[in-house]
């Protein structure tokens, strides 16, 4: 994950998944897979060098995505490398169909190279000498979990859990919950459920602190 490298940018969104699949004719100080290693400060390196118009790499997000790229100026040979623009395709039925056609690229910046993608597999190839050396993927779609049993809604964060089990929630929304009730107690990931957390001195699963003798509801929200 990019970490500490991220954009300068008021409200930017936490940062989404991306795998990397493919590439061809990408040099370089870095691979394709370095896009996201948190590395954009050290002198020696510059990234991903995408030279021509044949470069090309394949990549997957799994949410609807705007990806802000940053690349560091090639200090050796020409001094090529000043942005000359992709274009980006996106895989539908096993086929690459362009979706976009020659895209700015920049350097010594962050920039916003794609905008609203959704999530996909797609392909990004060079109109020229490009470089690539960190790359944030702004997840743009916020999903909420909450839990319902016996009438009673719950979350899993820690400050909600004491005397061995979760506390039932107080929801502004009245019987259901509201935007702002997914907001305040929502948890980002339905897999928590099911992987181990501590609190205080106790370890344990989440969902092992549910009554397995009743329906366990999982509600989502997602804010687009």
């Amino acid at each position: 994950m990019a970490g500490i490298a991220k954009p300068n940018i008021d409200n930017l969104k936490s940062e989404g998944e991306v795998t990397f699949l493919e590439s061809y004719r990408i040099v370089g100080t870095g691979s394709i897979k370095d896009l996201i290693n948190n590395d954009i400060y050290d002198d020696n390196w510059y990234g991903c060098y995408m030279y021509g118009n044949t470069s090309w790499f394949t990549f997957e997000i799994f949410k609807k995505s705007n990806i802000y790229s940053y690349g560091i100026p090639y200090k050796g040979g020409s001094g090529k490398g000043i942005g000359e623009g992709v274009r980006i395709y996106k895989k539908v039925n096993d086929e690459f169909i362009l979706f976009k056609d020659k895209i700015p690229t920049k350097i010594g910046e962050w920039y916003l190279l794609f905008e609203k993608l959704d999530k996909g597999v797609y392909k990004v190839m060079t109109l020229g000498d490009v470089i690539f050396t960190e790359w944030y993927v702004e997840n743009l779609q916020n999903e909420k979990y909450l839990i319902k049993q016996n009438n009673q809604y719950y979350t899993i964060k820690p400050e909600n859990y004491s005397n061995g089990k979760f506390t039932p929630l107080s929801l502004t929304g009245g019987d259901k919950p509201n935007a702002s009730d997914y907001e305040t107690y929502g948890f980002d990931d339905v897999n928590l459920l099911t992987q181990n957390m501590t609190v205080g001195t106790e370890t344990f699963m989440p969902l092992d602190k549910f009554d397995k003798s009743k329906p366990l509801e999982i509600y989502k929200c997602i804010e687009k």
